[in-house]
């Protein structure tokens, strides 16, 4: 229907209209009049801004949430970044330390392995040494021996020397005397 429209009434809508209270027979009016579906948009307008309040309302205390989340959040990721700084200042000194661990560990095993290379040498000088000592004793017992027989030699000879002068001469038994040495 509409204000240029010609309207119908369906029999018995007369009376409906004529015994209707103030509130009905507006609605009527306006209805005739064309103007309902402008109430209904503003209606529906009206809803959809008070339905946007709403949700404005609702984003302003989600705002003030995580703005309050956010300090939080601050607070959280700073420490989480002063905990890597430590975390990797920690990892440098560690791996400074089995540096320095290694580099120690390194050199004792080099200075083990120059005194044992220097024991070896020393024990093969030694070794070296107590084998010419041997030969040197060996050679001294060959003389030793040699200088005994020939002193057993000496003596035999000076013996069958004394042995032959008395054969020779058995008016002169005296006693031997030993030659002096000069």
């Amino acid at each position: 229907m509409g204000s240029k429209s010609y309207a119908m009434i369906q029999q018995g809508s007369i009376g409906a209209i004529t015994e209707a209270g103030p509130e009905e027979r507006r609605f009527f009016v306006e209805e005739a009049a064309g103007t309902t579906r402008f109430k209904t948009r503003k209606t529906e307008a009206l809803r959809k801004i008070k339905a946007t309040k709403q949700n404005l309302l609702r984003l302003d205390d989600l705002l003030l949430e995580i703005q309050r989340q956010m300090g939080s959040l601050k607070r959280q990721a700073a420490k989480a970044r002063r905990f890597k700084k430590i975390q990797a200042r920690a990892r440098a000194v560690d791996i400074r330390l089995n540096l320095l661990r290694y580099d120690a560990q390194s050199q004792h095993l080099e200075e083990t392995e120059k005194l044992l290379e220097e024991l070896k040498n020393t024990g093969d000088s030694q070794v070296s040494s107590i084998k010419k000592m041997d030969a040197a004793i060996e050679e001294i017992k060959l003389q030793r021996q040699d200088k005994n027989q020939r002193i057993s030699d000496q003596k035999s000879k000076r013996f069958e020397l004394q042995r032959t002068k008395l054969i020779a001469c058995p008016a002169k038994s005296r006693p031997w005397k030993p030659p002096k040495r000069s």
